[in-house]
């Protein structure tokens, strides 16, 4: 689409101001990750599928600076979502895997592998391609119910599966199964985020 406009389903468009807010997003979300990495660490193992960990983590202050980070990235990224496209704003978000790169070795006081480095260019590679490649545009901002059924039925049943394998047999797997859940439901927050954006503008 041309840059800054209305495209024919109404939705704002405006990929240049979309790409710099997803950016910011990304960093902050980075942040966050590592904050709260750092507070979720301190804590044993053996409750990370327990509501107690919450509570134990809401009384570290380095937690809720995590939280504080993680709410203004959403606000930024809701607003990247007004302006762009979800397949052009959530590959940009993704490269919070990078930022959280140098915001980690930093925090851990150590100097970062080669082979983080090369996950850090795989991403930037893979985010950069797919734009090129891809070029997505158009959408609807504001799918029908059947839509959001057939969409939610499934990911909803991974999401599910995930936690049960994590929480049984397949415990030594945890942070990845977990990492799977956590990025359906990411997923399914960007959309629903869109059609909030548009339905409230």
């Amino acid at each position: 689409p041309r840059l800054g406009h209305q495209s024919r389903n109404g939705a704002a468009v405006n990929l240049p101001a979309s790409a710099v807010l997803a950016l910011v997003a990304a960093a902050a979300f980075a942040a966050s990750a590592v904050l709260q990495q750092r507070a979720a660490r301190a804590e044993p193992s053996s409750t990370s599928l327990q509501f107690r960990l919450l509570i134990d983590l809401f009384h570290r202050p380095i937690w809720l600076a995590g939280v504080v980070c993680m709410i203004a990235a959403y606000v930024v990224q809701a607003i990247a979502l007004y302006l762009g496209n979800v397949a052009f704003v959530e590959p940009l978000i993704a490269m919070e895997l990078v930022f959280a790169l140098p915001f980690a070795v930093e925090s851990e006081h150590r100097q970062p592998e080669w082979s983080e480095w090369a996950a850090a260019a795989a991403v930037v590679a893979g985010v950069t391609l797919f734009l090129a490649t891809a070029r997505p545009t158009g959408g609807t901002p504001n799918p029908g119910n059947g839509t959001w059924v057939l969409l939610g039925v499934p990911c909803a049943g991974v999401i599910v599966a995930s936690l049960v394998a994590a929480a049984g047999p397949f415990a030594r797997y945890r942070a990845s199964l977990l990492a799977v859940a956590a990025a359906i439901c990411f997923a399914l927050l960007a959309l629903l985020t869109k059609t909030f954006t548009y339905l409230v503008s």
